[in-house]
């Protein structure tokens, strides 16, 4: 019961986080979130996805120089940690994998007291220098980058949500 309230407060209460003060989260934290994203469900079971963790202070900061350099603007709200979702091209349901992944990540971050927030800009960057970049770290050429969460510490967002309102308009029952 105690992990189910802990996973329904989170549910309720977690929020992207866009302002970080620049503590990284440990790399061990980080390696257990990963852990909780390989538990989501994948389409037809086949769990391809895969996790980079970037977490070393020089690394860091050339992944951050290249995708602000290719973005034209840092996405990154001063978070010194991240997590880069990638996996093979050609799985079909990767986009939807890597979705429940992320949601997990997000979900169990919350849970440590861990802000996040999911950033899909790199997903859009197709250059070359990137994907260079993160496959010297990973040596997987015939993957393709899906999305990157940042994590860090700071001050909460505590925007309210306007339930009544959203479940008026988004749920309908016949």
């Amino acid at each position: 019961m105690e992990n189910y309230v802990a996973s329904i407060n989170s549910i309720n209460t977690r929020r992207s986080t866009r302002k970080y003060d620049g503590r990284k989260v440990d790399t061990e934290t980080l390696v257990e979130l990963c852990k909780a994203g390989l538990l989501a469900p994948s389409g037809m079971n086949i769990h391809d996805l895969s996790f980079l963790v970037i977490n070393d202070e020089e690394t860091a900061d050339k992944f951050v120089e290249i995708v602000t350099n290719l973005c034209g603007r840092n996405p990154f709200y001063g978070a010194k940690s991240f997590i880069v979702c990638y996996g093979r091209k050609e799985r079909v349901e990767l986009y939807e994998d890597v979705g429940a992944a992320i949601e997990n990540i997000l979900l169990e971050a919350d849970n440590k007291g861990i802000l996040t927030c999911w950033i899909h800009a790199t997903c859009k960057i197709k250059e070359k220098e990137l994907y260079d970049f993160i496959n010297s770290l990973t040596d997987n050429e015939d993957k393709v980058i899906l999305d990157t969460i940042i994590l860090g510490y700071g001050e909460k967002n505590d925007s309210s949500r306007k339930f009544d309102e959203i479940i008026k308009t988004n749920i309908k029952v016949c």
